[in-house]
């Protein structure tokens, strides 16, 4: 704590005119198991240790709020936490691979953000965001928001392809008389336009997207909540019909959903499950989630999990359809 009271007085009295606070964390964990990740198995018992400190910086002076950090792991690599600045509703945000607007499948199956940069705005009801992937020129995904009276309305312009160095090669032929035609640039895709709606009034929630592709997509649904309890019915522009329903009833949450197969397939079909019991600082979970058949890890299809959180110190144990088992202790500091 004389760390945190002297880096911050030292701040203090540097600036001057800001109001500046420096914090530090940890946390460690160690696990045995052998759990996956996504579509990659692992199939050998074995340790893994995380350790972790964070060290965070915030101020503000003329008007503007700052912030940044960095993180130092046990294999002694620092990685950045966000660096932000804002003011008047206007945030801008820096934190390389760290926004999941773009995102890309990694080699696990599962996606990877990749945003780099933000700039957003919210005030008023409306929100706005424009985020940036510098690694892929011309990747980018802008969204616009307004809400009101319970009507919100939304547009989400993205271009997740960007230009990619074929592209960049046939563009400069073209403009250097090549010959090269439209049709070498069509990998190339045009951003997509997404619009959507909703409506609130009482109990019920509705809500409709469709973006502009020539195939386009779409989806609707209703929600209607009484107490804790929500229903939820939806549809796509495959007609893959669904319906669900999360509930808590003391200790005890529920949630179930169903969903048929895709229109003139016989594929898609999926159902979800999960129960939980909370009580004090005992709790256990069950999930099933057929769309996930064939995932390991935390993605699996099914997935039992026994927590007991002790404070500062968490023991968690795990157990899938897959075989695998996990037990940890996770430590914070």
């Amino acid at each position: 704590m004389k760390n945190v009271l002297l880096a911050t007085t030292a701040i203090a009295l540097t600036a001057g005119y800001a109001a500046a606070d420096v914090s530090y964390g940890a946390s460690a964990k160690l696990a045995y198991g052998n759990f996956g990740t996504g579509t990659a198995a692992t199939a050998a018992y074995a340790y893994a240790n995380e350790f972790d400190f964070t060290i965070t910086g915030s101020g503000e002076a003329a008007g503007v709020a700052y912030s940044a950090g960095m993180t130092l792991d046990e294999g002694g690599a620092d990685g950045q936490a966000a660096f932000t600045m804002s003011s008047n509703g206007f945030t801008y945000a820096y934190d390389a691979n760290d926004f999941g607007g773009l995102v890309s499948t990694g080699a696990d199956g599962e996606d990877d953000d990749n945003g780099d940069w933000m700039l957003s705005y919210a005030g008023n009801g409306i929100s706005a965001s424009y985020e940036v992937d510098v690694d892929s020129p011309g990747r980018y995904e802008l969204i616009l928001g307004y809400a009101a009276n319970g009507m919100s309305v939304g547009l989400q312009a993205s271009d997740d392809d960007g230009d990619n160095s074929a592209d960049l090669a046939a563009d400069a032929a073209v403009v250097a008389g090549g010959g090269v035609t439209d049709a070498a640039l069509t990998a190339d895709k045009s951003a997509v336009n997404t619009v959507s709606v909703g409506y609130t009034i009482g109990a019920l929630a509705l809500s409709y997207k469709a973006d502009d592709q020539s195939t386009q997509n779409y989806d609707v649904s209703a929600t209607y909540t009484i107490g804790a309890t929500a229903l939820t019915a939806a549809t796509d522009e495959n007609e893959q019909h669904s319906i669900g329903i999360s509930t808590t009833v003391g200790g005890v949450g529920i949630t179930a959903r169903t969903e048929q197969d895709a229109k003139g397939t016989n594929a898609g079909a999926e159902s979800e499950f999960g129960l939980s019991y909370t009580m004090g600082a005992l709790s256990v979970s069950y999930a099933r989630d057929t769309g996930q058949n064939g995932k390991f890890g935390d993605e699996a299809e099914t997935v039992t999990t026994i927590t007991y959180d002790m404070g500062g110190i968490t023991l968690v144990g795990k157990a899938t359809d897959q075989d695998e088992t996990e037990v940890s202790a996770a430590f914070t500091f």
